[in-house]
């Protein structure tokens, strides 16, 4: 936190260059040679049959089992303790003989889960926020980011993208300060061509600098959170700004495309939106093709889907992280599926839905998960908007959460998200189950007293 007080303390030009050195940092290390290999081999992928694919996952599936059985600890114990014969598994339908992974299970047995014949010169620690607020850190070897970003790439390559086309990119990164009060509103990502903006300050009042500084910069690229693209998108609409003929892609990804949001989009822009999961883990990877439709990256990840109240949770194996395998790994998100006479149809992924926070003078909040990102101790956390616009956070912890976690708990909502109103942390762990039995992460009671239901 004291790095973003000094960041915050900075002159517009230098917050650009911090953000363009991070950039140039990640560019290096995403897009590299092994990167531009992978991309070659998973764009001819495109051209195989599907019994083709299979094959490769299969050959991925042998290779990851015979290595987990001779160098990981924990799943040598398990397949094990559980007489399995880890040869007999070579297909994504064998994987089900096989526990389910659980976040909790990879906490609490995260040396285990390590590989002993990869040192960590050849890893990187990865960060998750996690949809329920219970982020975790684990280890990803450098050789399987450069070839996730790769699987990326194919999806926005498909749809016309190319790596020098320059981003609208709308996140929940603080990279503006919160008491910033007029334009500009974004910083700039040289290396990475993108116009950063805040996700943080979009209230009417601001939103046409927005609008004026995408049409001053030609951009014809918008990606980002569905909930924060969706703020911008009904200000177009309300203002009746023609933005029709500009905006050529629009890619969301890090929560669901509601449909709502999806129609308010593509009504603003006038260009179709394109979803997007994906999981800093790997362990699945769905994404439209040109007709919209949901497809499994099945060369890249090994996907389930095991039912759930009549919903499918998305049970994910990652085939190319051998620093840190996670197989049937739980990604506590869902899909609604139907099976057809051509095969499984993904009709929509339900999973990762984040409502806003509001404020009493416009502003709303999305990804509010951010906030407890940074704290290993947190089991689940859900926060609670009131009537009166204050929030209760009610958290389940583990003997690792302490005070230092409340503050920057705390330090975000009032200082990266400016959030005025009060806010009271309760401990205990109660949490507000919706009818398909996952804990969402927001309850906004402002919005079904005003509106009628709990979304914005």
């Amino acid at each position: 936190m004291k790095y973003m007080q000094l960041y915050n303390k900075m002159p517009v030009l230098l917050q650009n260059l911090i953000c363009s050195l991070d950039g140039y940092k990640k560019r290096k290390s995403r897009y590299n040679r092994k990167f531009y290999e992978y991309l070659e081999q998973y764009e001819k992928n495109n051209k195989l049959s599907s019994s083709d694919i299979s094959r490769i996952q299969s050959k991925k599936i042998i290779e990851l089992i015979s290595h987990c059985y001779n160098n990981v600890p924990y799943y040598r114990r398990m397949f094990d303790d559980n007489s399995i014969d880890y040869k007999q598994i070579d297909s994504v339908e064998k994987l089900e003989a096989l526990p389910i992974l659980t976040k909790d299970i990879v906490r609490d047995n995260y040396h285990q889960l390590l590989a002993e014949n990869i040192t960590r010169d050849q890893c990187v620690q990865s960060k998750t926020s996690g949809t329920t607020g219970s982020g975790f850190a684990f280890l990803k070897t450098k050789q399987s980011i450069n070839e996730q970003w790769a699987v990326w790439w194919r999806f926005r390559r498909l749809h016309g993208i190319q790596m020098s086309t320059w981003c609208a990119h709308f996140s929940s990164n603080p990279i503006v300060p919160a008491k910033q009060h007029k334009p500009p509103y974004w910083r700039i990502n040289y290396p990475g061509k993108q116009i950063l903006f805040s996700a943080f300050h979009m209230k009417d009042s601001n939103l046409l600098s927005y609008v004026e500084e995408i049409k001053r910069r030609k951009i014809i690229w918008i990606h980002g959170f569905p909930s924060v693209v969706a703020i911008l998108a009904n200000y177009i609409i309300a203002n009746r700004i023609d933005m029709f003929g500009q905006i050529k892609h629009i890619t969301t990804g890090g929560e669901s495309l509601l449909e709502y949001q999806k129609q308010a989009i593509e009504r603003a822009f006038g260009s179709e939106v394109f979803e997007h999961y994906g999981l800093a883990e790997g362990v699945a990877n769905i994404s439209q093709n040109e007709k919209g439709e949901f497809e499994i990256d099945s060369d890249f990840c090994a996907v389930e889907f095991y039912p759930n109240n009549g919903t499918h949770k998305i049970i994910g194996t990652n085939l190319s992280n051998y620093a840190m395998p996670l197989l049937r790994y739980d990604t506590q998100d869902l899909a609604t599926i139907v099976e057809t006479k051509q095969g499984r149809k993904i009709l929509s992924i339900d999973g990762r839905i984040e409502d806003y926070l509001l404020s009493s003078d416009g502003r709303k909040f999305g990804r509010i998960s951010r906030a407890f990102m940074y704290s290993q101790g947190i089991i689940a956390a859900q926060v609670v908007q009131n009537v009166d616009y204050s929030i209760d956070i009610n958290l389940s912890t583990s003997n690792a959460y302490g005070t230092s976690d409340e503050k920057k708990i705390l330090d975000f909502f009032r200082n990266a998200m400016n959030f005025t109103h009060p806010i009271r942390i309760n401990y205990g762990g109660h949490m507000i189950a919706s009818d398909s039995g996952k804990h969402r992460l927001v309850i906004n009671k402002v919005c079904k007293q005003h509106f009628g239901n709990d979304q914005v």
